[in-house]
């Protein structure tokens, strides 16, 4: 401002001393023509003669010759007062080009980090990279920006090969910068004209005055492209590139960022359900575990002395309640299942002293004692013409094993059961044997030969064979002996 200032004020003098000097020569011009014309044509009573006349023509052509001399000076005088005044005027015309190309930028500077910013929040902060293109180097030959330009884009290219879905939204953010980086350039160009003309006004008085019409010329060819609004225009038009290029960025960014919001959605359901699985496969490996547990508790409550005892004895009732104790226990309905079939057991093995009730009379044993009738209570012995009364629970091990023999793998007994009376009593016997004598291996051999029959006689048994019989744990001994008697 302070130079702008100096400028017109030294224009001003220049101004004021021409026109005093071109006042003073127009003084004298006159002064001399009016000099001549007077002598010549007002003497007090003196003739016109030829002579005067010439001398007349003389004075006019002296007085024209001080015309033309004084335009010539006139014209010297007022050249460096045009070309300060045209100076002056081209480094106004700069700065308004300046000032309307820098604020032009600056908008256009606004929109791209705008867009740059729109795109970084939806694809992040990696990407900022790839959308800034390298501003090329405005004291760069072409040779020098072109190599610079080339080098970048196999960069972009491997960056963007790894998502390349996303390059749409790159090229237009790409494209603003690039229009930018052009309208700040010309924003540069214009201060630059600016400081040389306001650096040339400053020492232009101190310039000769036959170097100021050039000067004054050459500011005028530059100044040209910016006064008659070509650059405006193109940075205007810079500027509505940029802005198209926003809009299209904005609605880009705006289905990008519905896009990452649904896949976000998504790998939150995936990961949510991934979770929901997990925890449903802890659950799962809990739960087998309280089975086993369970399972564990009622085969512990099986394997008791005393529910053993309960059973050896026949009597079920305090069998059922040995086994109840363990029922409040159980949850799982796998715990149950192995419950309600050590129930079953029970059921099976009373069902077979009741078979037994029905088809063991008439046994009679070597020795010479026979059954002479038998109950749910207990046997009726007949021994040498005397009868006595035995319970169930005192029968043992050995005469149970005798009657089943005797009931379940002699022809003349199992030819008058029905079949499935007889698959069904086979079981229950092999069942005994599992349970109630578990050590004698004569006597799994037996239930090994009774299972074998059951399967043979109905194959469709297996699968009450594979409920019902537990597996053997103990390991039999007396290979080949039977009980005692």
């Amino acid at each position: 401002m302070m130079t702008n200032t100096g400028s017109k004020q030294s224009a001003t003098r220049s101004g004021l001393t021409l026109l005093t000097a071109i006042l003073c020569l127009l003084l004298t011009a006159m002064v001399v023509v009016f000099v001549i014309w007077y002598v010549a044509w007002h003497k007090p009573g003196a003739q016109k003669k030829p002579v005067e006349k010439s001398r007349t023509a003389q004075a006019m052509q002296t007085a024209q010759a001080a015309g033309q001399a004084a335009q010539a000076v006139l014209a010297q005088l007022a050249a460096p007062a045009a070309a300060l005044q045209q100076i002056s005027k081209r480094l106004a015309q700069a700065q308004t080009a300046r000032s309307n190309l820098v604020a032009l930028a600056a908008s256009a500077g606004e929109m791209c980090g705008a867009a740059s910013q729109a795109v970084t929040d939806v694809l992040g902060v990696e990407w900022r990279g790839i959308l800034v293109p390298q501003r090329l180097s405005r004291s760069a030959t072409p040779a020098a920006d072109a190599a610079l330009a080339a080098s970048e884009t196999p960069a972009a290219s491997a960056l963007v090969a790894a998502d390349v879905s996303q390059e749409p939204i790159l090229l237009p953010v790409r494209s603003m910068y690039r229009a930018w980086y052009r309208m700040d350039d010309l924003a540069a160009e214009a201060a630059a004209l600016c400081d040389e003309i306001s650096a040339t006004n400053a020492v232009v008085g101190g310039l000769p005055i036959e170097a100021l019409g050039p000067v004054a010329a050459m500011f005028d060819e530059r100044i040209r492209p910016f006064a008659d609004g070509a650059k405006i225009d193109e940075s205007r038009n810079g500027l509505e590139a940029v802005r198209g290029n926003l809009t299209t960025v904005s609605n880009l960014v705006l289905v990008v960022s519905k896009h990452k919001a649904v896949e976000t959605e998504q790998a939150r359901r995936l990961a949510e359900m991934e979770k929901q699985k997990q925890d449903a496969e802890q659950r799962e490996v809990a739960r087998q575990e309280k089975i086993k547990a369970e399972i564990a508790a009622v085969a512990a409550a099986e394997a008791e002395a005393s529910f053993r005892n309960q059973l050896h004895r026949h009597n079920y009732a305090d069998a059922r309640r040995l086994l109840r104790t363990v029922e409040f226990k159980l949850t799982e309905k796998e715990s149950r299942k192995a419950y309600d079939v050590a129930q079953q057991r029970i059921v099976r093995l009373e069902e077979f002293r009741d078979f037994l009730a029905v088809h063991v009379t008439g046994y009679q044993h070597p020795d010479g004692w026979k059954i002479a009738a038998a109950d749910k209570e207990g046997i009726t012995v007949l021994n040498q013409g005397a009868t006595s009364k035995v319970a169930w629970a005192d029968v043992g091990d050995v005469r149970m094993v005798q009657f089943m023999r005797y009931c379940l793998m002699t022809d003349n007994q199992t030819r008058l059961l029905l079949l499935r009376e007889q698959v069904r009593a086979l079981i229950a016997a092999s069942l005994y044997c599992r349970k109630c004598i578990p050590e004698n291996k004569y006597v799994q051999d037996l239930a090994d030969k009774m299972t074998e029959k059951a399967a043979a006689l109905l194959p469709s048994a297996k699968d009450d064979i594979d409920l019902i019989l537990p597996p053997v744990t103990a390991k039999p001994v007396e290979a080949n002996a039977a009980p005692a008697s």
